[in-house]
């Protein structure tokens, strides 16, 4: 009795884990088989599974683990495995097999399966017939007068020898004489390139000639008003007040009133470092404030549709090129004197 209620317990844990392992006995495995053909495809085969054997022990699936898995508590766990043990020793040294209360019996380290259908988890599951299913034969009727059709001539047959012979033929001697046309007339094709590309040259060469003297006219006016720009700011700088008949729409007279408001020595000679030219008033005045949060009063002029903005420094009492290279570094690495460009 007492076989049969561990051998039950046996059952269930290996139909649900497939593997159900005990210290000292073994392991008890269920190997799957996937369903297939018969040997001439015409049955199909359920899957199946069958019980397997095997001295060693694997700790993950213990049997007592297991059944505590399941919902028993440790203590019957325990007690059930070793109850099972006891009993497998106790028939392995008096040289019987260990009975698994109908499961099946271990003899000399093998276990023998009273019925394999027990382990059959698709137990029940029935073969499949295949057969080829057959379509329809239709029947073929040939035309009555086919044999008489053979004995006759194609027409396409006359039509194919102009195609096949006569037409290439033609096609040939119309690319020949194409070749021969072009050979004749390639003599001259020469001097039409070199000609070409005389002309070619003579045109760049112009446009080149016509580019640099350009560039050297627009240097040169840019001088000229570079020059009356310096000359005028020199002018108002050394006058005593500001005048009033500037118009209001120049930046400049802003500036240079606050230069006039300083004490004049004879040694002062403003002169101006350019920091930019802008096309957008927003950043002609973010560049006035820039120079006047380092300290340095600021200088502004229209100059070919841009406002120059700069410093005003004592030329007389600092060495241009060393102030250039000073504003350079805060300013602008490409800043240049005013009187540079004159």
């Amino acid at each position: 009795m007492q076989n049969q209620v561990y051998a039950r317990y046996l059952y269930q844990m290996l139909m649900k884990s497939g593997k159900v392992s005990l210290p000292s006995l073994g392991s008890f495995l269920l190997d799957y088989h996937e369903s297939k053909f018969a040997q001439h495809k015409t049955t199909l085969l359920p899957p199946s599974t069958e019980i397997t054997f095997s001295p060693s022990f694997f700790p993950e699936s213990a049997f007592r683990n297991l059944l505590v898995e399941s919902g028993m508590l440790e203590t019957d766990a325990t007690h059930l495995e070793a109850l099972l043990i006891d009993d497998y020793v106790a028939a392995q040294n008096a040289g019987i097999p260990f009975d698994l209360g109908g499961l099946g019996s271990i003899v000399n380290g093998q276990f023998i399966p009273s019925n394999p259908d027990y382990f059959n988890k698709y137990y029940g599951l029935s073969e499949i017939k295949i057969a080829p299913k057959v379509s329809d034969v239709k029947s073929i009727k040939h035309d009555e007068d086919y044999l008489y059709r053979l004995k006759t001539t194609n027409t396409a047959d006359k039509s194919s020898s102009f195609k096949d012979l006569l037409l290439p033929a033609i096609i040939g001697l119309i690319t020949l004489f194409v070749i021969l046309f072009w050979m004749l007339n390639s003599d001259d094709e020469p001097q039409k390139v070199i000609t070409q590309n005389e002309s070619s040259i003579a045109v760049v060469d112009s446009t080149i000639d016509q580019t640099q003297k350009n560039i050297a006219d627009s240097l040169r006016i840019e001088r000229e008003l570079a020059k009356m720009d310096s000359l005028a700011l020199v002018e108002e700088m050394k006058k005593e007040e500001p005048s009033t008949a500037v118009e209001p729409k120049v930046e400049q007279a802003v500036e240079i009133k606050e230069k006039i408001s300083e004490p004049k020595t004879d040694s002062d000679q403003p002169c101006v470092i350019v920091v930019g030219a802008f096309k957008n008033a927003g950043n002609v005045k973010l560049m006035k404030k820039k120079i006047a949060a380092k300290g340095y009063k600021s200088f502004s002029s229209s100059f070919n549709g841009l406002t120059r903005v700069g410093v005003v420094y004592n030329c007389n009492q600092t060495d241009p090129e060393k102030f250039k290279s000073k504003v350079q570094k805060i300013f602008n690495a490409d800043a240049w004197n005013l009187h540079d460009t004159i």
